[in-house]
């Protein structure tokens, strides 16, 4: 619990589960060598500010785990993160309670087909967001509770075919639904109490 900081090596390939689950670390860098974090790695990490990718980043996964499952679930003291875009897969949970996560940015080339349940869940913080091309699904409860997020944009030529999840995002006022969607799912925009204009692209 007294860990604030740690040089991982070059050479590092994974982060396990709850690897660094409760410590004090204020800010990681994270090895261009790894190609895996699990479940929980820096879960409730509640003095994390600050991570970063190195440059040329392998990571390919993101998991989910059993309990406490996201691998940045309540750190709420981080306010801004890079995707990079060699990532694949992203797991449930992975930024659920992060209520000072302010920009969330995917590299451009992403590739990761599915946003995953509660992967933003209740960051309190998060004022708009804009969902790589690449993404084919957002699953239930993705964005739930983001009660400050105000503007969801899809990156042309979205491949978006099931949109939920953002239910309680209160503070969202217009949407534009991209023509490739095919369904929107149950409670997809349930109690949005501030949303007046729904547009659905031509095509």
């Amino acid at each position: 619990t007294n860990i604030k900081s740690v040089i991982l090596p070059n050479t590092l390939t994974a982060i396990g589960t709850q690897a660094f689950w409760g410590s004090s670390l204020v800010s990681i860098s994270i090895p261009a060598s790894v190609e895996t974090i699990e479940g929980g790695a820096f879960c409730r990490c509640t003095a994390l500010q600050t991570v970063t990718f190195e440059k040329g980043s392998k990571l390919k996964t993101i998991k989910s785990g059993s309990i406490w499952s996201g691998v940045f679930e309540s750190c709420t003291s981080l306010t801004s993160i890079e995707i990079p875009a060699s990532v694949e897969t992203i797991g449930n949970n992975i930024f659920d309670g992060c209520t000072s996560l302010q920009t969330v940015t995917f590299e451009k080339g992403s590739k990761f087909k599915t946003i995953g349940s509660d992967v933003f869940s209740d960051c309190t913080s998060l004022t708009s967001i804009e969902i790589p091309a690449s993404v084919e699904e957002i699953r239930g409860s993705a964005f739930f509770g983001c009660s400050s997020l105000k503007t969801v944009t899809f990156e042309k030529g979205s491949k978006l075919k099931t949109v939920a999840g953002f239910s309680h995002c209160t503070s969202l006022t217009t949407i534009e639904i991209p023509a490739s969607v095919e369904t929107i799912g149950q409670y997809a925009f349930n109690d949005c109490t501030s949303l007046h204009t729904v547009t659905f692209e031509k095509g």
